[in-house]
């Protein structure tokens, strides 16, 4: 029994450590995730592109040349986003600090908003392509979406 109580408090503190451990690890900054998935974005565009120009035509084609115009359209409001922060990282005034927030704020919701409907789009696609590399990166385009909402959802601004 003493044990049994001895693994069990030698786990407990383990699952402390290692939590503690990796709380320590830095948290990216709302900067670099956004130019992180902005490099994936313009990946995406390329790859789509290049699945387009390879197809045959048809759906072989429609599909990836409309996720292309996805990628393309949520690159925008990734770069359009960076800016924003970047403007409201320089602004020092307080007042026009919280009318930026507000306005970031009704902006992101905007994107998130958006993004819904390209989560739509890229299911549309993946529901009808039978190119596999097309369904491997809208599958990752999709997830890449939604982690993208739950960002502007939840962004916060000092």
């Amino acid at each position: 029994m003493a044990a049994l109580a001895h693994s069990v408090a030698t786990l407990f503190l383990g699952a402390i450590l290692v939590g503690s451990v990796s709380a320590q690890q830095p948290r990216q900054s709302n900067s670099e995730f956004l130019r992180a998935k902005s490099r994936r974005f313009i990946d995406y565009q390329r790859d789509f592109l290049s699945f387009a120009r390879e197809s045959k035509g048809g759906d072989d084609w429609a599909i990836p040349s409309n996720l292309h115009t996805a990628a393309s359209t949520i690159s925008e409001y990734l770069f359009a986003t960076r800016s924003f922060l970047e403007i409201y990282d320089h602004l020092s005034c307080p007042s026009d600090r919280a009318n930026a927030r507000s306005i970031l704020r009704r902006e992101f919701a905007y994107y998130a908003k958006q993004i819904d409907g390209y989560v739509d789009t890229v299911n549309l696609g993946l529901s009808y392509t039978r190119a596999p590399a097309v369904a491997t990166s809208g599958t990752q385009m999709k997830e890449d979406l939604r982690e993208l909402k739950a960002f502007f959802e939840a962004v916060t601004l000092k």
